[in-house]
């Protein structure tokens, strides 16, 4: 199991070898990461119910496969997402 309560990580990279399966990102604080591999039914960003516990700013998608995945409490404007052929629902309320 993968657990990372409150870690901060600046200015890396996560290069995930197997799928990433709902896995909850919210404990930590994420700042112009790059991510690389599937992410299926993750959530990132700041849960409503654990404020301040985590975070996500100026991190790049662009090279992730994302399925089901989830940006909370972020501006996502800050975000880099993969291209086409994927899509992202901005505000979906």
């Amino acid at each position: 199991d993968l657990i990372i309560p409150q870690a901060r990580f600046i200015d890396c990279t996560f290069i995930i070898k197997k799928q990433l399966k709902n896995f909850r990102w919210d404990t930590a604080h994420l700042q112009s990461c790059r991510f690389k591999g599937s992410f299926i039914g993750n959530d990132f960003g700041e849960w409503p119910s654990s404020p301040g516990m985590g975070n996500i700013r100026d991190c790049d998608f662009s090279e992730a496969h994302l399925h089901a995945t989830r940006f909370l409490n972020c501006d996502v404007r800050m975000i880099q997402f993969p291209r086409w052929l994927c899509f992202t629902i901005f505000d979906p309320a």
